[in-house]
């Protein structure tokens, strides 16, 4: 008979681990599927405003704005990294935006102009691959399936 009141202690137990380890993982898998949605509709933004740096100026500047407020929510759910590299993304729209607008245009050699063009692509592409990456790994880091007992019994609200 004791026996059975060991296995009722020892079934509440893993039962109430088993719960806990469960809502984190619940929790976790949450919190990815936000980031991820917050990622695809920055990387949305950015391609638009890569695709209007040629366009209209005051559409450009207003989408400008609208991705430097999706950048800190960047930095809300990922940190200053990730937001450090949207940053350097933004920064090099800007860049192109202000040479098509003429203020980093000089007038003559017609291959040093293509020359600066081209530079400034190939910045705006490896910043914004690097960013992708940044992603990547912060998608593929968020969540872990194997429990982990090192916070366990304390409160989850953190003040």
């Amino acid at each position: 008979m004791q026996w059975l009141s060991s296995a009722a202690v020892v079934g509440l137990f893993v039962g109430t681990v088993f719960y806990a380890w469960q809502r984190k993982l619940e929790h976790d898998f949450q919190f990815r599927k936000e980031k991820r949605e917050l990622y695809r509709a920055l990387i949305t933004q950015i391609i638009a405003l890569r695709d209007e740096v040629v366009g209209d100026r005051e559409l450009f500047f207003r989408e400008l704005r609208r991705l430097q407020g999706r950048a800190y929510e960047t930095r809300l759910v990922a940190g200053n990294g990730l937001f450090d590299r949207v940053m350097l993304v933004r920064e090099s729209l800007v860049d192109a935006r202000l040479y098509f607008d003429g203020e980093g245009y000089e007038e003559g050699d017609i291959l040093r102009e293509e020359s600066k063009l081209h530079r400034q692509i190939n910045d705006f592409s490896d910043k914004f691959d690097a960013l992708v990456r940044a992603m990547d790994a912060d998608l593929r880091d968020t969540v872990e399936f194997l429990p982990r007992f090192d916070g366990f019994g304390e409160s989850n609200k953190k003040v």
